[in-house]
């Protein structure tokens, strides 16, 4: 779901859960996994997150996916 890339000191960090990237709990904690790492490399200076997909950045939460989560899932997500 996510695609990372480095260039110099930089990390490029690429939504790419489909062609709109919707966002669920599991792309949000690979996002927290991610932008934690970078944040603790102290050669990283920089990061830019992107998408995969030339038409959409995100549109936005997975609607029919939060509905099932528990609520202990949900503000985790939140």
């Amino acid at each position: 779901m996510i695609s990372v890339d480095q260039r110099d000191n930089v990390a490029i960090v690429r939504i790419a859960r489909s062609v709109t990237n919707p966002l669920n709990l599991e792309l949000a904690q690979q996002l927290t996994r991610e932008l934690t790492r970078v944040k603790e490399d102290s050669d990283m200076r920089g990061l830019v997150l992107a998408s995969s997909s030339a038409k959409f950045y995100s549109i936005g939460f997975d609607i029919p996916h939060l509905f099932d989560l528990s609520r202990e899932d949900f503000e985790i997500f939140y």
